[in-house]
C-alpha cells in the first residue's frame, strides 16, 4: 500500500498541471473551431499534454518518466512564456514570480522522479 503522504504529495504536485491545463483547454476551445491562429492550437496541445501528465502522475503510472517529462515541460514553458529578463517594472516582477513558480514545481517533480520506486505504478500500491 502506498504511503499516504507520498500519494498526497503526488496529487498536490500534479494538481497544478491538471487544473491549469484544464482551464487553458476550456478557455481555448474556440481554437478547435479554426478561428484561432496556429499558435493557439499549439497552446491547446501543450495544455492537453499537461493534463495527461498530471493525471498519470496522480495515478502513479511510470512516475520516473511522467514526473521527469512534466518537469521538462514546466521548465520549457517557464522559459518561453515568462521571459522576465527582457522586461522591467511590474511586468518583470510578475514574470519572475511566474517563472520561479514553474522552477519550484519542476524541482518537486524531479524529486518525485528521483525517489519513485520502480514498482510504484498504481494508486493503491
Amino acid at each position: 500500500m502506498a504511503d499516504p503522504v507520498r500519494v498526497l504529495a503526488r496529487v498536490l504536485l500534479a494538481s497544478v498541471l491538471v487544473v491549469v491545463g484544464g482551464q487553458r483547454l476550456l478557455s481555448g476551445l474556440d481554437a478547435l473551431a479554426g478561428t484561432a491562429p496556429p499558435r493557439a492550437m499549439i497552446g491547446l496541445a501543450v495544455a492537453a499534454v499537461h493534463v495527461l501528465l498530471g493525471l498519470t502522475i496522480v495515478a502513479g503510472w511510470r512516475l520516473k518518466w511522467t514526473a521527469s517529462a512534466a518537469a521538462a515541460a514546466l521548465l520549457a514553458e517557464g522559459y518561453l512564456a515568462h521571459p522576465f529578463w527582457l522586461l522591467s517594472g511590474p511586468a518583470f516582477a510578475t514574470h519572475l514570480a511566474d517563472f520561479m513558480k514553474n522552477v519550484a514545481i519542476a524541482g518537486g517533480l524531479l524529486l518525485l522522479a528521483a525517489t519513485a520506486p520502480r514498482a510504484e505504478r498504481r494508486w493503491f500500491r
